[in-house]
């Protein structure tokens, strides 16, 4: 369940930020959602929105190695056999300060079985005039190097038009390959000749 929720405004927009996960639920302008929106007070959907850590994306059956010592962390994922996008998305986020246009947000991870590290993260969400301003940090609060990995999970919503009409440019050199089956990470990809390259729009 996505617990209890803060909402911020500036402007003409506004958003809606949930304890679980410090996710971002809703995004708007002029009343119009900016990202992909999830009901209030339940589970959180496709992790829509929540902060992914301490590692995005996913490790193959759980297992990594990190200082020349092996790890093993749970397999969250077992139709692909992979451990999926940290521990933060299941957890509550304490509120750490809150006015009308901004929120933020913290947790503390580990050590736990698998990751025996100890992180602090922040999450800090603020609106003004010109949009949403969100920034994630970590500090490492125990004895040793900590392997981390962080993103945040919004999906994106172009608008209304008919998808025909879009233009798009994303000005990336390479793209990250994934195999099919278990959408593991391949290798960075040039985008030169590909059809991921939108370095001119089209």
């Amino acid at each position: 369940m996505s617990g209890k929720e803060y909402g911020i405004r500036a402007g003409e927009y506004t958003a809606v930020v949930t304890e679980r996960a410090a996710a971002l639920r809703e995004l708007r302008h002029r009343g119009r959602d900016l990202i992909v929106p999830f009901p209030a007070g339940g589970p959180i959907p496709d992790f829509r929105g929540v902060i992914a850590a301490p590692w995005p994306n996913r490790i193959r059956d759980g297992k990594y190695t990190f200082d020349g010592v092996d790890y093993q962390v749970p397999v969250t994922e077992p139709e692909r056999g992979c451990a999926l996008h940290g521990f933060t998305f299941g957890m509550d986020w304490s509120l750490d300060s809150r006015d009308e246009s901004s929120v933020v947000l913290s947790c503390t991870i580990g050590p736990t079985p698998g990751y025996p590290f100890a992180l602090r993260l922040t999450a800090r969400y603020c609106l003004d005039e010109n949009g949403l301003h969100a920034r994630v940090t970590a500090m490492n609060t125990g004895d040793r190097t900590a392997p981390y990995g962080v993103c945040p999970h919004p999906y994106l919503l172009a608008g209304p038009a008919p998808l025909d009409e879009w233009t798009v440019t994303i000005p990336a050199d390479s793209f990250l390959e994934v195999r099919p089956d278990r959408l593991l990470p391949v290798a960075a990809r040039t985008v030169a000749d590909h059809e991921f390259d939108f370095r001119t729009p089209r």
